[in-house]
């Protein structure tokens, strides 16, 4: 979208906009909904468009963001099913920031899907804002049903405002938007029944045929300065498994704690070695397993709805990272039950540049 466009959308009042009621949590922090829209959706409805965030969407005061709970509502705050419409994606861009690892897009700082991902920063930690910033909302809703909705984007912020105390004590993170098809206007690919491996998986760009012709892994982000990984979360589409995230260190190795074999045939020995090397990272030459973001689906029949949850990093998952690093991701999707058209595979990843976290390589 041109930024002129932007411009001239941003001048446009909002046909409807509300903010709920703040309530102030023990520790001071202020937790507000905002509303967004209405969304006008149509039958049928699956397009990507593009949303100012007007003035009355989002704080009012410079601060810091600590968390961001979003949802899909009805004017009468009801949730649609997910058989009836599924939120398929919704990315929340900074226009006044630069985004990390595709240089000339806006700073894509937060992002969720029908999952209903969070951003919940540990304690200590926040995004910063400013009431000059221009924010807009990239969505993409698919409406099952042959009737038209009135839809609305909610989303619950955790807020610490400049004149709070805690203020002074917040570090800074900023978002780092990892995607095996980041750059790409639409970044989807397409899994089909039966390929990949006899497990029944299709590991992408690892069992894709020339998945970047260009020969640019788009997977990849070549960190620019030290710091500490301190949250990440996956996004998949149906039939995903799972998103994984991979750091590559230039003439780096493992070199933690190894298990040893047993020196006997005790199924308690062998137990306990299957136990140890499960709890091993993954490194194969110098590319070491981070975090595992696995899909959880509450419909019985497994991965063949949107009713998921993806899994988040612990608040002390804290990884150190240096400059140079090559931090990569992949996504799993299934392949016993059917083919997956348009799947993704992201997970947008908050350092801070701080000293300390935990050695990737131990």
């Amino acid at each position: 979208i041109a930024c002129l466009a932007v411009l001239m959308l941003a001048l446009v009042p909002a046909a409807h906009a509300s903010k709920g009621p703040t309530k102030v949590l023990a520790d001071g922090t202020e937790r507000t909904t905002y509303t967004i829209g209405p969304i006008e959706v149509t039958p049928g409805q699956n397009r990507i468009a593009y949303r100012p965030m007007f003035n009355a969407e989002r704080p009012s005061v410079d601060g810091w963001i600590t968390g961001i709970k979003p949802n899909l509502v009805r004017a009468d705050g009801s949730i649609p099913l997910s058989s009836k419409i599924m939120f398929h994606h919704g990315v929340w861009l900074n226009l006044s920031n630069d985004d990390a690892t595709s240089p000339g897009y806006p700073e894509r700082f937060f992002a969720t899907g029908e999952e209903k991902t969070r951003m919940i920063l540990p304690d200590g930690y926040g995004y910063r804002y400013l009431k000059s910033e221009g924010w807009l909302l990239n969505h993409m809703l698919h409406n099952l049903t042959p009737e038209p909705m009135e839809l609305y984007v909610t989303y619950t912020i955790d807020f610490i405002p400049d004149t709070s105390p805690r203020a002074a004590g917040i570090t800074p993170v900023r978002p780092i938007w990892m995607d095996v098809q980041n750059g790409s206007n639409y970044p989807v690919f397409d899994v089909h029944r039966g390929g990949g491996g006899k497990d029944g998986k299709f590991v992408y760009p690892d069992d894709a045929e020339d998945p970047y012709p260009a020969g640019v892994k788009k997977n990849e982000w070549t960190v620019d300065r030290d710091g500490v990984l301190i949250g990440t979360t996956g996004h998949v589409h149906t039939g995903g498994l799972a998103t994984d995230l991979y750091l590559k260190r230039p003439g780096a190795k493992y070199a933690g704690p190894r298990c040893r074999k047993p020196n006997n045939s005790s199924r308690k020995s062998a137990k306990k070695y299957r136990k140890c090397v499960k709890k091993m990272p993954r490194v194969k030459g110098n590319r070491v397993h981070l975090f595992k973001s696995g899909a959880h689906y509450f419909e019985p029949a497994g991965p063949v709805s949107w009713d998921v949850a993806m899994i988040s990093t612990r608040p002390n998952w804290k990884v150190a990272i240096k400059a140079g690093d090559t931090p990569e991701m992949n996504t799993t999707y299934e392949t016993r039950m059917a083919s997956w058209y348009e799947s993704m595979g992201i997970n947008v990843t908050y350092p801070a540049d701080e000293p300390g976290g935990r050695a990737p390589y131990r």
